[in-house]
């Protein structure tokens, strides 16, 4: 399992995965290994693995995903022909809910974006982050994600690539925006 493992790790990684994401599930694996022949066991089987204990669905949840990351591997690497748990999901009551308090108002956004800095070096820069973040929406793992490339200020268009939670999309720019890419970029 030992060698098995670093490989799992090195995929893991090579998904683009997090450190702590990838802890967990080298964990829950571990800890899921000693009930479970991988190589061999069905739908069932995992069902009752997950559900011999009084685990909550959410840390249910953390298992399915980390079983499934574990056979995908599997079957890339050629250790199982089938994946048995892939439309597998765990449902629960709980919902996600916005907590209003965490959103600027209008007139923050305002005040935020004419601020004065206290280096002028960095006010064209920081106000092209501050319409990306704005008017398109984008995060700041997309932001930092940008090149030079995915940006065309022809088309005024925006291609945000696609990463391990967002998909690939093009986004038009405003026309302030184009004006401000373009002396930023110069």
């Amino acid at each position: 399992m030992s060698q098995d493992r670093i490989s799992y790790r090195e995929y893991l990684l090579d998904h683009r995965y997090s450190l702590r994401s990838i802890r967990t599930y080298l964990f829950l694996i571990d800890k899921i290994s000693r009930n479970l022949d991988f190589k061999k066991c069905c739908y069932r089987e995992i069902l009752i693995a997950i559900s011999c204990r009084n685990f909550s669905s959410r840390y249910r949840r953390v298992i399915v995903a980390a079983l499934k990351q574990y056979f995908y591997y599997l079957m890339e690497t050629g250790n199982r022909l089938s994946h048995p748990c892939r439309n597998l999901q765990i449902r629960s009551n709980f919902t996600k809910q916005f907590i209003q308090s965490d959103f600027l108002t209008h007139d923050e956004l305002h005040l935020l974006k004419n601020r004065t800095q206290r280096y002028g070096i960095l006010e064209l820069r920081d106000g092209v982050l501050f319409s990306l973040l704005t008017t398109q929406g984008l995060c700041a793992e997309e932001i930092a994600n940008l090149q030079l490339k995915h940006i065309d200020l022809k088309h005024e268009m925006i291609v945000i690539p696609q990463s391990r939670k967002y998909t690939r999309r093009k986004l038009a720019l405003v026309k302030g925006q184009v004006a401000m890419l373009h002396e930023y970029m110069n």
